[in-house]
């Protein structure tokens, strides 16, 4: 009776035993997979933690860039308005000096005024006879006459240090050979230059002479630049003229500048 009870108790102690071991090895694989979940974790967070620094460092270098890009914006946007400004003063002082010939020449039937770029055109027939070259003697008249009010308003004190250029141009209608009218528009825009620049010229006083050596140039066109009817023929008669214009101190840089900046072809005006 004694031995039965002895190995029933030795049974029940096995037994828990045996419960206790599985517990165990329960309780340490659990603690093993959660502290294998806690380690995973771990590392998705500083994995996370890496990626937000980086895109953090992204966008600090992309709001680097775009204060960058800001700055070079409002940089071109003060470049382009201090050219504007400056482009305007030069039209304005371009508007006063049209203004001033509109003024002196406007009542004269002899020659026309382009009423946006200064330029005074006259009939070819006015100072040259057909396909000829050289100065009748009222085409000389008429220079006499015109060309010293001309240059007092171009060199007089307010414009003088304006100038930069004085322009005589020949031009010649669509008939006959480029080159042949080339050569004619040349040498007829050289006559008038010749006539009013050369030593044997009495029109201006020597200074005045010698500045305007510097600053009067003679270009022949040929037909380049023909005058048009409303239809857009061409129109024979005004097309065969002489052009005096102007060109003032870096208008045309200044043009170009502001031109580029906006991203435009430029144009001559």
């Amino acid at each position: 009776m004694r031995k039965r009870r002895k190995s029933s108790r030795r049974s029940e102690t096995s037994s828990w035993q045996s419960y206790s071991d599985i517990m165990a090895s329960i309780l340490l694989v659990t603690v093993l997979v959660l502290t294998g979940a806690i380690l995973v974790a771990q590392k998705n967070v500083e994995d996370q933690k890496s990626q937000l620094r980086d895109q953090e460092a992204r966008l600090q270098d992309q709001l680097s860039m775009i204060d960058i890009i800001e700055s070079q914006l409002a940089d071109e946007k003060s470049a382009l308005d201090d050219t504007n400004s400056k482009l305007e003063n030069i039209l304005g002082i371009k508007r006063e000096i049209i203004q001033e010939l509109s003024e002196q020449f406007g009542n004269n039937a002899q020659l026309r005024i382009n009423e946006q770029t200064g330029a005074i055109m006259f009939d070819s027939e006015l100072l040259f006879d057909k396909d000829r070259a050289e100065l009748k003697e009222a085409g000389k008249d008429f220079l006499r006459s015109f060309l010293p009010i001309y240059m007092n308003v171009l060199d007089s004190d307010q414009f003088r240090n304006m100038i930069a250029e004085i322009i005589i141009e020949g031009h010649a209608d669509t008939r006959g050979t480029y080159l042949h009218n080339l050569e004619l528009s040349q040498e007829r825009a050289l006559s008038v230059v010749s006539f009013f620049l050369s030593d044997e010229s009495s029109l201006f006083p020597k200074a005045e002479l010698e500045r305007l050596r510097k600053i009067v140039t003679a270009n022949g066109r040929s037909f380049s630049v023909p005058v048009l009817n409303a239809d857009g023929t061409e129109n024979l008669d005004l097309s065969r003229r002489v052009e005096i214009q102007f060109r003032l101190t870096d208008e045309q840089m200044i043009r170009d500048m502001a031109s580029a900046i906006r991203g435009e072809d430029t144009a001559e005006p």
